[in-house]
Formats: C-alpha cells, sequence, structure tokens
C-alpha cells in the first residue's frame, strides 16, 4: 500500500474515532451541564491537564516523525519534561480539598499517558492507525462509562455537590489513562525495537534535539496564543455573562476542528516527514498532491459554515442550550468565520514543522513572539476602544491566526518552488458560478432569518437553506 493510502486509511481510522468520542463527549457535557455544578472547576482541570501533556510531548513528536531509528531515547524526555511540570504546577496551584485531589488524580493520568510515548511513536511511525484508534477508544469508552456511571448512582440518591462532580470526573481521566496504558502495553513490540539506543555513540541525535528545542520553544508560544483568549476573559474584565456565551459558543464552534482538523492534521504531518525524508520525485509529489488537495477541501468545507452556519447559529444554540434568545448567537456567527482559517492553519503549520529546518522554526518562534505582541494590541483594541466583548475576542482570534496562515502557506510556497512546482496554481478552488451561489445563498439564508418564535418560520428558514445546500453541492 501507497503512503497516500496509508495516510488516507489513517485519516479515516482517526476521522471515526474523533467523531464518535467528541459527539459522545459533548452528549454527555450537554447532559451534565443541567445536572453538575463542577464543570467550571472540571475546565479547569482539562486545561492543566492538556497543557501538561501539549507542552511535554508535543516538540519530541514532531522531531521524531522525522526520523524514529535515529531518536528513540527522545520518546522517554516526555515523562520527565512532564513530572517536571506536574511538581511545578502543585506548587503553585491554589486548588484545596477535593479539588487538589482531583487535580491530583488528573496530572497521574497525564503521566501515565506520557509513560506510552515510545509505543505511540512506534506505531506512528508503522502508520498503523487502527491499533492506535482502537487503544484510545477503548479507553474513552472506559472513561465515560466512569463518569455517567458515577454520576447516575449519585443522581438516584441526592444532589450531586460540587465536590462531588469534580471527583468523579478525575476518576474518569484515571481510568483513561490506565486503560490507555494497558492498550499500548499489549501491543506494544519487544523491548529492543524502543529501548534507548545509542546513534554514533550517542543517546540523542544532535539534529533531532535541535529541532525538538525549536519546537518546544514554538509550543509554548502557541499554547500562549491558544489559550490567550481564556486569559484575557480574566483579564479584561469581560462580564460572567458574556465570558459563559463565549465558552459555549467556543466548544461547540471547536468540535469541528477537534472532529475533523486534527485526525487530518496528524495523518498529514506523518506523511510530509515521510516525504520530506526519503526526497524522492514521487514522494514529493505525493506530498504536494495531499497538500493542494487539502487545503481545496478546507476551502470548500470552511464556505459552508461560512454561508450557511453563520445563519443558523439561534436555531442551534436554542435547540442544545436554550440560547437563542441571548448574545451567543451572535458569537457562534462570527465563530463560524474562523473555522475555515482554523482549517488552512492546521495543514499548512503541519507541513512546516514536518519539513522545515531548524532556521525557518527559529523564524517561526521570532514571528510568534511578534504575533503575541499583535494580539495584545488587537485586544486591547476590540474589548477596551471598541467595546466588543465576546465578538472581539473571536475577531483577534481570527486575526492571529491568519497571519499564522500565512506565513507558513508563504514556506510552503517557497519549499514547492523549489522542487519545480506551482503551489498556487494547484490551490484555485471552483470558478465564478460556484462562488455566486455560495454568496446568494448565504444571503437568501440571512433574509429567511426571522427569529425561533415561530415554527413555521423556522421551518421556512431550514427548508430553504436545505435547498440552498443542495444547489451548491450541485454546483460543486
Amino acid at each position: 500500500m501507497s503512503l497516500v493510502n496509508k495516510t488516507l486509511e489513517g485519516t479515516r481510522f482517526l476521522l471515526t474515532q474523533q467523531l464518535l468520542t467528541r459527539l459522545a463527549t459533548f452528549s454527555i457535557n450537554v447532559f451534565l451541564i443541567r445536572h453538575s455544578p463542577a464543570m467550571g472547576v472540571v475546565m479547569d482541570l482539562d486545561l492543566y491537564w492538556s497543557s501538561i501533556l501539549f507542552l511535554s510531548r508535543e516538540p519530541f513528536r514532531m522531531a521524531l516523525l522525522r526520523n524514529t531509528n535515529r531518536g528513540m531515547s527522545l520518546a522517554y524526555v516526555p515523562l520527565l519534561f512532564g513530572l517536571l511540570g506536574s511538581v511545578v504546577l502543585l506548587c503553585l496551584t491554589t486548588m484545596e480539598g477535593s479539588e487538589y485531589q482531583a487535580l491530583l488524580l488528573y496530572l497521574t493520568s497525564a503521566l501515565i499517558e506520557l509513560s506510552c510515548e515510545p509505543v505511540y511513536i512506534h506505531l506512528q511511525s508503522a502508520l498503523q492507525y487502527g491499533v492506535r484508534v482502537g487503544i484510545e477508544g477503548a479507553a474513552f469508552t472506559a472513561q465515560i462509562v466512569t463518569v455517567f456511571v458515577l454520576y447516575v448512582l449519585h443522581l438516584q440518591q441526592s444532589e450531586v455537590q460540587k465536590a462531588d462532580g469534580v471527583m468523579y470526573y478525575a476518576y474518569g481521566q484515571l481510568v483513561f489513562g490506565i486503560v490507555l496504558f494497558l492498550g499500548y502495553l499489549y501491543h506494544a513490540p519487544p523491548f529492543k525495537t524502543i529501548r534507548p539506543q545509542r546513534v554514533n555513540g550517542v543517546y540523542f541525535d544532535p539534529y533531532l534535539v535541535s529541532i525538538s528545542l525549536s519546537f518546544i520553544g514554538q509550543s509554548i508560544l502557541k499554547h500562549v496564543l491558544t489559550v490567550g483568549d481564556k486569559i484575557l476573559m480574566v483579564s479584561q474584565g469581560i462580564s460572567s455573562e458574556q465570558k459563559w456565551h463565549y465558552t459555549r459558543v467556543s466548544d461547540l464552534g471547536s468540535l469541528v476542528a477537534r472532529m475533523l482538523f486534527q485526525p487530518l492534521e496528524e495523518a498529514s504531518r506523518t506523511l510530509f516527514a515521510k516525504s520530506a525524508t526519503t526526497n524522492t520525485k514521487t514522494q514529493i509529489q505525493d506530498a504536494f498532491d495531499w497538500f493542494t488537495k487539502t487545503i481545496k477541501f478546507h476551502i470548500l468545507f470552511g464556505s459552508l459554515f461560512v454561508f450557511f452556519g453563520s445563519n443558523y447559529t439561534q436555531l442551534l444554540l436554542e435547540v442544545l442550550y436554550k440560547m437563542g434568545n441571548t448574545q451567543a448567537p451572535r458569537i457562534l456567527s462570527v465563530y463560524c468565520l474562523y473555522v475555515p482559517v482554523m482549517g488552512l492553519n492546521g495543514i499548512s503549520e503541519a507541513f512546516l514543522q514536518a519539513v522545515g529546518d531548524a532556521r525557518i522554526l527559529g523564524q517561526q518562534t521570532v514571528f510568534l513572539i511578534g504575533l503575541w505582541f499583535v494580539y495584545i494590541l488587537l485586544s486591547h483594541l476590540f474589548l477596551n476602544v471598541l467595546g466588543m466583548g465576546a465578538i472581539g475576542l473571536v475577531v483577534c482570534n481570527i486575526i492571529n491566526l491568519s497571519l499564522r496562515t500565512g506565513f507558513s502557506m508563504y514556506f510552503a510556497k517557497a519549499w514547492f518552488q523549489e522542487r519545480n512546482r506551482n503551489l498556487l496554481k494547484h490551490i484555485s478552488v471552483g470558478n465564478g458560478w460556484l462562488w455566486s451561489v455560495f454568496v446568494l445563498s448565504g444571503l437568501v439564508c440571512h433574509w429567511t432569518d426571522y427569529g425561533i418564535d415561530s415554527l413555521k418560520m423556522v421551518l421556512v428558514h431550514v427548508g430553504v437553506g436545505g435547498m440552498c445546500l443542495l444547489l451548491t453541492g450541485y454546483t460543486m
């Protein structure tokens, strides 16, 4: 099976897993939001857990995809970083009582997960996506069953208290880590395959170490930019109501990115890294074809959110959260403009991270530092000067991510041009007729959006949108 076919198969596996797990998580959270006073603390715990994992393993994962044979020793480093980060977090946290106990369980789960990195790297390098999906799917199922059963059992006896709710999530997270570890242990290759080994007399290849260090700086900056909206919500004095609306909208809006874009980026990064390593004409052409097709996909898919999704946010939020008559629909409508930017940024940065050398990674790090200052200035303009509130945060994120996308796309254009391939010529999408239909459909759907008070008008709005969507699909 060719590298492209393996990547397609891997994308399908990862997409299926993300679709099932994210929808299940979303459904359970909708239920628990109505029954649990603990969701705010759980969001903080999830942030700590994901931060430890991302900052500890992401730089080394991206470096090891370039050449696993020379750097398996690096696969053990994330556990040390995670342990150090956990100790620092425990020393700095202000959590007490059950919240502190829950944090300990979350961090224990993170360390257990980091201990699986050598096997993960082996499976990823071998493109064994099916095994990964099976392991992670089983771990996730065990997690949600644990949380759900604990809640249901408690609800039958009495109202769920905040402390109980936090611990239920923590137990579920710990179960996730344990099942994940057992799954990777079962599928682990012989230890001699993944044990630390000397290559040319050293355990850590200098090139991979250099690349990893570049990625560490980038990971910190990207993580700060990613959670920058949460920092700004606290520092800029946004009202509690707008914070709640923005959190719900952000979780819902980013659901597509986590379900679809993340697995596509992950599989693509592996393909790009292997293509750049072999550097043959066939592999470079495979990388070029894959890159251009995914860019076209993101443009078309994102346009559906821009022209259609933005006109149905009030109805969606009313059905899910009874928030149709709040400011949340306006925030989500603007967030729909963010979806294509997230997709284009993810695939273009995946390419840069997979094939870029230490020089370009250093330039990107400097660029990200500059972006942080731009982000601060924009947030002051939109929040304090223009008073746009949560909508201003979304606009800040769109501008920030668009600039990042521009940097990585410029690099991709130059990289392919050096190999006699014209990127801009091959990423044009559709014709004038298609985009005319998109624009007209968006305007018609906007004109028929008369609110959610009349069932008749809601049905007309949905029916018109359905017909416009069919027409748009026909012209693609």
